[in-house]
């Protein structure tokens, strides 16, 4: 049985209403983060989708870049890319 988001449409008009507003950005972050947060619960292909679509409306370059790193190692697996995680230099040992 195919589940489908039942709040996307509200969230997606709060996803616009919400830049006029103080902290508009954190507001839509909080958004993603909660899509994104549902799709690690229960994968749903369609709220990734939607997520994703959302993402690529923000016109600002800076904050579409902050927003879609919530979605980043989900494309990266997707694409096959191999991802390297670094450790900063305190946790490296001297050996």
């Amino acid at each position: 049985m195919a589940r489908t988001c039942t709040h996307a449409p509200s969230r997606r008009q709060r996803f616009r209403d919400c830049t006029t507003e103080k902290n508009g950005t954190l507001i839509r972050y909080d958004i993603l983060e909660v899509f994104r947060k549902s799709h690690d619960a229960a994968p749903d292909e369609q709220l990734k989708q939607h997520a994703l679509a959302l993402i690529e409306t923000e016109e600002d370059p800076k904050y579409r870049e902050k927003y879609s790193g919530l979605w980043k190692d989900l494309a990266a697996k997707k694409s096959g890319a191999k991802v390297e995680v670094t450790r900063p230099s305190r946790y490296r040992s001297s050996r």
